[in-house]
């Protein structure tokens, strides 16, 4: 349909962007990423591309978006700054401060909170019609910006698509994203990759994930909305985002009898 492809193509432009922007100036980058399970599947998309690429970066997990965390944010001048999952309710707010840094791009899927400055690239479903409450998730958004990423590098591979396609899809069962009880829109595509690719697979239960010791989506979601709201300020956000990137997943398993405790 002609509101995918021109999704695809926002996509395609802004991951141009951004790559030539982290070859020609040598900036730091970070990521800032929403705190719930959305957030992390998102931080863990594009993670996994500059991971492939090689590009240095940190992760910076937020509940919010507010002036006081962009004083913060943009406090060192000349970095690359991308937003996942959040941001697009704040693209003016965020353009006030955009011009401290060499780019700002904000990769969402909330409804925009107004238009978006000249100095930020906001590549946002609800741009093109795609419903952000049930057709795409801030994952499902980051995941192909990723896999943009990663396609013009000659990265990008069926294997790696669908290994991306895992982040959104869990990212979309976070949000509760269910049109009659089922995945619809870039969420649906997303599985049928991750389906095709072997990396998600139907069980009685509905679907599992065999590189995330065969749990469902739905239980995968849940542990990580816990990491990163009860577990938030000890930085259990981070290891959520680890143990989606099959690192140290025993330390972020091991953390949850914990955070459930009284």
């Amino acid at each position: 349909m002609k509101r995918y492809r021109q999704f695809l193509s926002e996509h395609t432009r802004g991951a141009g962007i951004l790559r030539d922007t982290l070859e020609q100036k040598q900036c730091s980058l970070t990521v800032i990423h929403h705190n719930d399970a959305d957030g992390l599947c998102a931080a863990a998309a594009l993670s996994m591309a500059f991971d492939m690429l090689s590009i240095r970066h940190k992760l910076l997990a937020v509940e919010k978006i507010h002036e006081f965390m962009l004083e913060r944010i943009y406090k060192v001048p000349g970095e690359c700054l991308v937003y996942a999952d959040l941001g697009g309710q704040s693209s003016e707010l965020i353009g006030r401060y955009a011009k401290r840094s060499l780019l700002t791009v904000i990769l969402d899927h909330h409804l925009p909170g107004g238009d978006t400055p000249e100095n930020v690239v906001h590549i946002n479903s609800e741009h093109f019609g795609i419903n952000g409450d049930t057709e795409s998730s801030g994952a499902s958004v980051c995941a192909l910006f990723a896999r943009r990423l990663l396609r013009l590098s000659n990265r990008g591979s069926m294997p790696t698509n669908a290994r991306l396609a895992v982040f959104g899809v869990i990212g979309a069962f976070g949000d509760r994203q269910f049109v009659d009880g089922n995945l619809a829109g870039v969420n649906r595509m997303l599985l049928e990759d991750a389906l095709d690719g072997d990396v998600i697979r139907r069980s009685k239960d509905g679907y599992v994930i065999p590189g995330l010791d065969g749990r469902t989506p739905d239980e995968i979601a849940k542990m990580l909305d816990l990491l990163g709201s009860v577990g938030f300020y000890s930085e259990c956000a981070r290891r959520g985002v680890d143990f989606l990137l099959g690192k140290d997943t025993e330390k972020a398993t091991g953390l949850i009898p914990r955070l459930l405790s009284p």
